[in-house]
């Protein structure tokens, strides 16, 4: 993974970091999305994913 601008960078919404990465940096994670079950409850999901290298925030790429 490298810090860069491109034509095509992931901008991290949460520090702004331009970011682009490869395959070997993406994984299978989890993320809490508060309005899952019933529009009420929340909840962790599973999805595919890779981390901001400044400040670690998720990028879901597809959720599972």
């Amino acid at each position: 993974m490298k810090i860069i601008k491109s034509p095509n960078p992931v901008k991290c919404e949460n520090c702004g970091c331009v970011f682009e990465f490869d395959r070997k940096d993406i994984r299978t994670d989890y993320y809490w999305d508060p309005h899952a079950f019933l529009g009420i409850l929340p909840m962790s999901k599973r999805c595919v994913g890779v981390h901001c290298p400044i400040c670690n925030e998720l990028y879901i790429i597809k959720e599972c």
